[in-house]
C-alpha cells in the first residue's frame, strides 16, 4: 500500500444524515507504474489491487473499510446499514463476501471455487441478492442467495446470462442473455416463468435498470456504435428511446481498458428522474423518466462516470478525473457546483451511498 494511503486514513462511521445520506461506499484501485502495463498483464493479476472505502458526504471520515486486496470492491450497504456486501478474488476466483461497516466480520458467502461470482444486487425485501456465476468454458448463469449465505441456487441456465436485477413489487427477476444476441429477459422466481421483454436482431440490449417501482426497465441500446438509453414497460411494451446517439456505456481508466466497466444510467429514489453520462468528455446529466427535460448536472474537467443518487435524492454522487486519476465528486440533483470528496493515489470507481 503506499504510504500516502496510510497517512489519509480516518476512523469512525458517519450517521445519517438529516436528508437521509449516510457514508458513501467507493472502491480504490491502486497499480504499480503505468496503467497500461498493468492492464497488459490483466485485470485480475496481482498488479493491480483494490478495497473498499467509505467518505461521508461532506468529505469527512474518509477511511478504509476492507483490507483484502486482489479485487475487492464493487461494495453495496444492505437496507439499514448493517452490512456491506462486494466482491473479491482474494482466494484466486471472485466471489460473493460481506463484512460489518467497519471492515470486521468478513465472510465469503457463496464459497464456490473454481467459478467467478459477482455482481451483486439486494432485493427489495433485503432478503435476498442475486449475482452472476461463471465457470470458465460455461456460460454465464443468473444465481440467488439469501443474505446470510445460505440457499444458493441458480435460476437461470442455458445461454450466458447476466447482469440480473430485482423488479420491484413484482417477484420477479430483470436480466440479459445471449440468444444469439443480448436481450433483456424476466424471470418469476415462483414457478419460474421466463419472458423475453426485448431482442432484436444483430442488435445488442444490456444492463437492464428495473424503476424503483417496478413499473419500467432502463436498457442500453447498442447499434452502429450507438449505445442508446431505452425505457420498457416491465412486460416488455411500449418500447421508447429516452435519448438520441449516445456513446457512453462503460467508464475506462486507460487505452488498454479495452472493455472498461458497465456504467448504466440510474433512477432517482422517487423514481422521476433518471441521472446518465453522455457526451464528449462524457459529464452527468439528469432527464425527467419520459426522456424530457434533460439537463447537465455540473461541468467537472475531465470525463465523467458511475453516477448514482444518494438515498435522500437530493444528490448526486460520480467519480470525475482529476491528474492521473478519477476520483469522487458530489453535486445537486437540482444542479450546480461540485465537490470533489476525495483525492486519493488510485482511481476511485462505484460509489454507492
Amino acid at each position: 500500500m503506499p504510504m500516502i494511503l496510510a497517512s489519509i486514513l480516518a476512523s469512525g462511521l458517519a450517521p445519517a444524515e438529516a436528508d437521509g445520506d449516510a457514508e458513501i461506499l467507493f472502491t480504490l484501485r491502486t497499480w504499480q507504474g503505468d496503467y497500461e502495463t498493468a492492464a497488459a498483464s490483466g485485470a485480475s493479476s496481482t498488479a493491480f489491487e483494490s478495497d473498499l472505502w467509505a467518505v461521508r458526504p461532506d468529505g469527512t471520515g474518509l477511511r478504509q473499510v476492507t483490507r483484502l486486496g486482489r479485487g475487492t470492491g464493487a461494495g453495496c450497504w444492505s437496507p439499514k446499514h448493517e452490512w456491506i456486501y462486494f466482491q473479491s478474488n482474494v482466494t484466486g476466483d471472485y466471489e460473493v463476501y460481506r463484512c460489518r461497516p467497519d471492515g470486521s466480520g468478513v465472510e465469503n458467502l457463496t464459497r464456490s471455487p473454481g467459478t467467478e461470482d459477482y455482481g451483486t444486487q439486494y432485493s427489495p425485501d433485503g432478503t435476498q441478492i442475486v449475482f452472476t456465476k461463471h465457470r470458465p468454458g460455461e456460460p454465464g448463469r443468473v444465481a440467488l442467495l439469501q443474505v446470510d449465505g445460505g440457499s444458493q441456487r441458480v435460476v437461470v441456465t442455458g445461454s450466458y446470462s447476466y447482469m440480473g436485477r430485482f423488479l420491484p413489487g413484482s417477484g420477479a427477476i430483470v436480466y440479459v442473455s445471449l440468444r444469439p444476441n443480448y436481450g433483456v429477459y424476466r424471470r418469476d422466481l415462483t414457478g419460474g416463468n421466463e419472458q423475453c421483454l426485448r431482442r432484436e436482431e444483430g442488435v445488442d440490449l444490456h444492463n437492464p435498470v428495473p424503476s424503483p417501482d417496478g413499473r419500467y426497465v432502463l436498457c442500453f441500446r447498442r447499434a452502429g456504435g450507438v449505445s442508446d438509453i431505452w425505457r420498457l414497460n416491465s412486460d416488455g411494451s411500449a418500447a421508447m428511446p429516452l435519448t438520441e446517439g449516445n456513446t457512453h456505456e462503460s467508464f475506462h481508466l486507460g487505452p488498454k481498458d479495452l472493455h472498461g466497466g458497465s456504467d448504466p444510467p440510474a433512477w432517482s429514489p422517487d423514481g422521476r428522474r433518471v441521472a446518465f453520462v453522455t457526451g464528449d468528455p462524457a459529464q452527468v446529466w439528469t432527464m425527467a423518466a419520459d426522456g424530457s427535460d434533460k439537463r447537465e448536472l455540473c461541468r467537472t474537467d475531465g470525463p465523467c462516470g458511475y453516477a448514482q443518487w444518494l438515498p435522500g435524492g437530493r444528490r448526486l454522487v460520480f467519480v470525475s478525473w482529476v491528474g492521473d486519476f478519477p476520483q469522487l465528486f458530489i453535486a445537486p440533483a437540482a444542479g450546480g457546483a461540485a465537490e470533489q470528496l476525495t483525492n486519493l493515489p488510485g482511481a476511485v470507481l462505484w460509489p454507492n451511498g
